[in-house]
C-alpha cells in the first residue's frame, strides 16, 4: 500500500518502513507448489529462492498464496514453424512457375542466332534483345522439364500413407489454373495453417517430413528430396546425361556437350572444304584470266593484221 517501502535484507528478512518512520521485520517462507499435468504424476516444488520455476522450458511465476487449484492452459508458439512452411511453399511456387514458363514458351523461328557480320550492324542493346528472343522457346515442351514438373506436383499432392491430413485440410490449396504458368502452385491460408499447427502439429508435420521406406510413407519434403537427388545428383539421371553438371564426370561427357563437339567438328570440316573449294575457284579464275588476256592479245593482233 501507499506509504510503505519494503527492503529485502541479506539474511532473507524484509524490512518494512511506514510513513511515520515505524520499522518492522518479517522473514519470508519457502514457496510450496504442486503442478499436475493431465495423465502425469504431480510435480512438487519446494525450497525456491525466488518466486519462479522453469520446468520443461516453461517458466511458472508464483505471486499469491492459495489453497485452491489453479488451472493453467496454454498453446505452442507455432509462428516460426508456420513462417518456414510458408517460405517453403513460396519457393516451391517460384520453381514451378519457372518450369511452366520454360515449358510453355513458344519458339519464334524468325529469330535465329546472329552472325558476326550481323552483329557489326547492330547496337549492343539490339543484340541483347535479339538474343533474348532467340533463347525463348528453346525448352518448349521439353520432356525432362515436363517430367520433373509433374513429379513435383505428385510429391506435393499425394497423401501420406496412414494419414488423413492433406495440404488442403491445413490451408494449402492448389490453384485452379491448370493451363497457365501457375499450374501446380499453391495458395496459403495462413490462419488455417496456424490453427492446424496449434491443434494437431504431429499430423501436419507428417505431411511434410514423414519418413518411410516407400514413397507412400514419405512426406512431401522427403519425396521432393528423393526426386531432386535422382534428377540432379545421380550420374545415371536423364538430366545429367543430357546437360551434365559442373564438378562431375558428366560436365564434359553429356548429350549436349557431345552434340556441340560434333557440330564444331562438322563446322571445321565444312570450313576446310570451303577453303579448298575457294582456292580451287581462285586458281580457275586466275587461269581463265590468263586465257582471256591471251585471247585479247590474239584478237588485237588479228585485227591489226586486217586493218593493214
Amino acid at each position: 500500500e501507499a506509504g510503505i517501502s519494503i527492503l529485502e535484507k541479506e539474511d532473507g528478512k524484509f524490512s518494512f518502513t511506514y510513513e511515520k518512520g515505524i520499522k518492522d521485520e518479517a522473514k519470508g517462507t519457502d514457496c510450496e507448489a504442486i503442478i499436475t499435468k493431465a495423465g502425469c504424476e504431480p510435480y512438487v516444488i519446494t525450497g525456491l529462492d525466488s518466486n519462479s520455476k522453469t520446468i520443461d522450458g516453461i517458466t511458472f511465476k508464483f505471486n499469491n498464496v492459495t489453497d485452491e487449484s489453479v488451472k493453467i492452459t496454454g498453446k505452442t508458439d507455432v509462428k516460426n514453424i508456420k513462417d518456414n512452411i510458408v517460405k517453403f511453399v513460396e519457393d516451391y511456387n517460384k520453381i514451378m512457375t519457372k518450369l511452366n514458363t520454360l515449358i510453355n514458351e513458344k519458339r519464334d523461328k524468325d529469330y535465329m542466332p546472329l552472325t558476326d557480320a550481323q552483329k557489326e550492324e547492330m547496337t549492343e542493346k539490339q543484340i541483347e534483345l535479339w538474343e533474348k528472343k532467340v533463347k525463348e522457346g528453346q525448352l518448349s515442351r521439353d520432356s525432362d522439364l515436363t517430367r520433373i514438373r509433374n513429379s513435383m506436383k505428385s510429391a506435393m499432392t499425394s497423401l501420406v500413407s496412414g494419414s488423413s491430413t492433406t495440404l488442403a485440410s491445413i490451408g494449402i490449396k492448389s490453384v485452379s489454373d491448370y493451363s497457365g504458368n501457375k499450374n501446380g502452385t499453391f495458395t496459403i491460408d495462413e490462419d488455417a495453417l496456424t490453427s492446424a499447427l496449434e491443434n494437431n502439429m504431429e499430423d501436419v508435420m507428417k505431411v511434410f517430413i514423414s519418413s518411410g521406406k516407400t514413397d507412400s510413407e514419405k512426406g512431401a519434403l522427403q519425396k521432393l528430396k528423393t526426386l531432386f537427388d535422382t534428377e540432379t545428383q545421380s550420374s545415371t539421371s536423364t538430366l545429367l546425361k543430357k546437360a551434365g553438371m559442373e564438378g562431375s564426370s558428366t560436365a564434359s561427357n553429356n548429350t549436349l556437350s557431345n552434340k556441340i563437339k560434333k557440330y564444331e567438328e562438322k563446322i571445321s570440316r565444312m570450313e576446310t572444304i570451303f577453303s579448298t573449294k575457294q582456292q580451287a575457284l581462285y586458281s580457275k579464275y586466275a587461269r581463265l584470266e590468263t586465257l582471256m588476256n591471251n585471247l585479247n592479245s590474239q584478237s588485237s593482233y588479228i585485227t591489226s593484221m586486217f586493218s593493214s
